[in-house]
């Protein structure tokens, strides 16, 4: 029996392609820019998240009271899960720099040169003179461009470093990174880790950041390296090492989610002022159908299939066309240099590239059917309260 309304309804909707095009071309085009804007979203927070996190924390940090063991734990280590892209061992003490300029305090903090430059933000952002070695044949430190400034210092200078300990020893600017956020670029260097190891201070600190591939949630990746820690070491997410960027990424899902509601509001009072037009204009039809024996439920079936096949057509089309937009800007991105010129959550790249998630994809066509069935309710009512000698009275 349903499958004769549903061809009954095709039939109805045909008979007037002119109004059922129209709505069905602001279905459409509203639910293509809705999953459009949220593939943007979605490529904005991915953005955001692999520059802040591409700075120092990596998708886990793992600390340990004992660093030297920590270091020596994770630097050689080979049986790693297939999920674990990168392993960066990093030694953390404070220093000062001096020169015959000034003196900055910095974090001096000890990397593996050549692990760093595969997924960490600070060698692609060298301004000047070059990244640090990876067997060095002597002291080298790169710093920051306001460190840099205080000093007066570039690519091929020489300064001292001093401990508190009171230890100090020379070292040559190999070169001098920007990440436009003032305070990483003042008061972090970076040095190779086995020189910094080699000092042997009891003040030394270590961490190890750990990148995953792409798909891998946080839940998911402390499950899998949990089993692999040593007895002391505890595993942070960048979630809760940075808990102001998870909560501007949920502010980002909110504010799109508001806007999904108030576009689907709009588009909801147009389906049901289009809805109440077309039945204001078959009062004579639904007449003679019910002079036939179609009972008001059944008039009310009839115009929220109608209804129905607009919205669910229009939501499958409006998909494939914000998806087709969506695959496009994923592969070549869009640039928004202009709009994060000095945003430190964009300090590896500006360029965005959309991606729809689960959903993105599902909530403006869902919404969209439930809402315009909801919105043709009170139409379809109308029109199956009408009495047939009623309507056939007025349309006479």
């Amino acid at each position: 029996m349903i499958l004769f309304w549903i061809s009954f309804a095709v039939r109805m909707l045909l008979r007037r392609r002119a109004r059922t095009g129209i709505t069905f071309a602001a279905i459409t085009l509203g639910i293509a820019i809705l999953t459009f804007l949220g593939s943007i979203m979605v490529g904005v927070n991915d953005a955001m998240v692999a520059n802040s996190i591409s700075l120092y924390t990596g998708n886990m940090l793992i600390r340990s009271p004992h660093p030297s063991e920590l270091l020596a734990h994770w630097r050689f280590r080979r049986d790693l899960p297939p999920e674990v892209s990168a392993v960066l061992p990093r030694a953390m003490v404070p220093a000062m720099l001096v020169t015959r300029s000034g003196a900055v305090p910095v974090q001096l903090v000890g990397v593996l040169p050549q692990n760093e430059e595969r997924v960490a933000a600070v060698p692609h952002r060298v301004e000047k003179g070059c990244y640090l070695s990876a067997s060095p044949a002597h002291r080298e430190i790169l710093v920051g461009n306001k460190a840099a400034e205080t000093l007066r210092i570039g690519p091929g200078d020489a300064l001292s470093i001093r401990f508190a300990h009171g230890k100090s020893y020379s070292a040559r600017v190999t070169g001098v990174f920007r990440t436009r956020m003032d305070r990483f670029d003042e008061g972090v260097a970076y040095t190779p880790l086995d020189q910094l190891k080699a000092l042997d201070m009891v003040n030394l600190k270590a961490e190890v950041a750990l990148f995953f591939r792409e798909g891998l949630g946080s839940k998911a990746g402390k499950r899998l390296i949990s089993p692999l820690l040593s007895q002391g070491e505890e595993i942070t997410s960048w979630e809760e090492i940075l808990p102001e960027l998870d909560q501007l990424l949920r502010l980002n899902m909110v504010s799109m989610l508001i806007v999904i509601i108030l576009v689907v509001t709009l588009m909801a009072a147009g389906v049901s002022n289009t809805v109440l037009v077309s039945v204001m204009d078959r009062y004579r039809t639904f007449g003679v159908l019910k002079a036939l024996g179609v009972t008001p439920g059944e008039v009310i079936r009839l115009i929220l299939i109608e209804t129905a096949l607009i919205c669910l057509v229009a939501g499958l089309v409006g998909i494939s066309l914000g998806g087709a937009f969506t695959l496009l800007f994923g592969r070549q991105g869009i640039d928004l240099g202009l709009l994060t010129s000095e945003n430190p959550h964009f300090v590896l790249s500006s360029v965005i590239h959309t991606r729809l998630t689960w959903e993105m994809g599902v909530a403006p066509p869902l919404a969209v059917l439930l809402v315009g069935v909801f919105a043709s309710m009170w139409p379809a009512i109308i029109a199956a309260r009408r009495r047939p000698s009623e309507v056939m009275r007025l349309s006479a």
